[in-house]
């Protein structure tokens, strides 16, 4: 467990680690009932902030941020890389 992971959430892991995943499943199957529902309801308060309307949100302002950007012309490499790659893509 990282440093600061027992703040609203007492569990943190790597994804990419599933011994780590795995102790955390057992030590979470050994808490007093009142502790998992105490982290139960703390995920659920969490997971209500990932709404469709939030990603949407998200994802309109990104939408926005990307037609707004000055367009930037191609210099001489990247039209080498270009032509390279349609060549190949042959």
């Amino acid at each position: 467990m990282r440093a600061g992971a027992r703040k609203r959430q007492r569990f943190t892991f790597d994804p990419l680690d599933e011994h780590q995943l795995a102790s955390l499943l057992l030590q979470m199957t050994l808490l007093p009932e009142d502790e998992r529902k105490s982290l139960a309801e703390a995920s659920c308060r969490i997971a209500e902030n990932f709404t469709p309307a939030r990603f949407a949100d998200g994802l309109e302002r990104a939408a926005t941020m990307a037609v707004n950007l000055t367009r930037k012309r191609f210099g001489g490499i990247d039209r080498a890389l270009l032509f390279a790659a349609a060549r190949y893509a042959r």
